[in-house]
């Protein structure tokens, strides 16, 4: 339906009783949740894959984003469409979004995650002080050096817990999965050190 209006003046279309520019503006708005959703699903699920499975699967529905985002920008210029154009750019910036904001989050969940085995090394190296050897377990550091034995930091909504290996009486290695297809650990005269 259009609105004549005055003469001279373009005449305005309203669409179900909203104006062209407050339908577009609605328009943009419902790209913003979108975007705000997407970019805190993949970012969850990027923190919580720690096999080759959840690392895979991840990976495919990140890809399976960007594609619908490159085929909403594809589709809304090929026809000359906003909607599709700013559904698909709202898709592309969450995935770009989700990794800046993974990332931070990863660096100071591995940060704290190195203090807490800072931790357990301390403890390793006081009971081997006492008892002349290191542990077999880390269950024996509890309660007379630990309270408890912590979990990392990695993980939003699962417990990684530290893997630990007495190799001699005197060498061990403590690890934690920091991420899919990363690790950090260390041992008696090896500080922390990140590997795949």
């Amino acid at each position: 339906m259009a609105d004549h209006g005055t003469e001279g003046r373009a005449p305005r279309v309203i669409f179900g009783g909203v104006e062209g520019s407050q339908r577009a503006r609605g328009l943009r708005l419902a790209a913003l949740p979108l975007a705000v959703v997407t970019t805190a699903l993949l970012t969850i699920a990027n923190l919580e894959a720690f096999n080759f499975v959840e690392a895979g699967l991840v990976g495919l529905g990140t890809l399976a984003v960007v594609a619908a985002g490159l085929l909403g920008i594809g589709l809304g210029l090929s026809r000359g469409r906003r909607r599709p154009r700013r559904i698909g750019s709202a898709l592309l910036l969450s995935v770009m979004a989700s990794f800046v904001l993974g990332g931070v989050i990863a660096r100071a969940q591995r940060s704290e995650s190195l203090a807490r085995g800072d931790e357990i090394a301390d403890a390793l190296m006081a009971f081997a002080t006492v008892q002349g050897e290191l542990p077999v377990d880390l269950t024996a550091l509890v309660p007379a050096y630990l309270d408890d034995i912590p979990a990392t930091r990695m993980g939003l909504f699962r417990e990684v817990p530290y893997s630990y290996a007495r190799l001699a009486p005197d060498s061990y290695r403590l690890v934690f999965a920091s991420g899919f297809f990363s690790h950090c650990q260390r041992g008696v005269d090896m500080p922390w050190r990140r590997g795949h």
